[in-house]
């Protein structure tokens, strides 16, 4: 129990308030994901982020998110978390993100996992141009295609 000085509308007293019990909260998000059946995408130019609040409980004190930790690719039972600190990318391939946070009063947040699938290929494709048309490549790279021409991406 902690006591702490109030002064409301000429009123000045103290007041008890519980200390901080609550777990904080953590989630995961991606920059330009996509999702597919609750599979989730993602370059490998795009950021992961990692975010944590210690939630208010009225009558209580919150003592705000102390640490939030991850770990990518490792069994979270014998491997040492990293500290989160800023977001920050992924390398091509699957990947499972283990992430937990902990307040400063010593509350431990659910630990979550998320895996993700890295794709770091740009993609490719071909330009066909068919009919009586014809397309006239420029020397400054653009082509310009006449009338009667079909373009197809297959």
């Amino acid at each position: 129990m902690y006591f702490c000085n109030i002064v409301y509308a000429g009123y000045k007293g103290r007041a008890a308030q519980s200390a901080d019990v609550t777990s904080p909260t953590v989630e995961i998000s991606f920059e330009n994901r996509y999702s597919s059946n609750s599979v989730v995408y993602i370059s490998s130019r795009a950021f992961v982020i990692i975010s944590s609040t210690d939630p208010f409980v009225d009558g209580a004190i919150t003592s705000g998110v102390g640490t939030v930790y991850y770990l990518i690719d490792a069994d979270p039972e014998i491997s040492t978390p990293g500290v989160y600190a800023q977001p920050f990318t992924l390398a091509e391939g699957t990947h499972t993100i283990y992430y937990a946070s902990q307040d400063k009063a010593g509350n431990f947040s659910e630990r979550k996992s998320t895996t993700v699938y890295v794709d770091g290929a740009s993609p490719v494709t071909d330009l066909h141009i068919t009919g009586q048309g014809k397309a006239i490549p420029s020397p400054d790279g653009i082509i310009y295609i006449l009338p009667y021409s079909s373009v197809a991406l297959p």
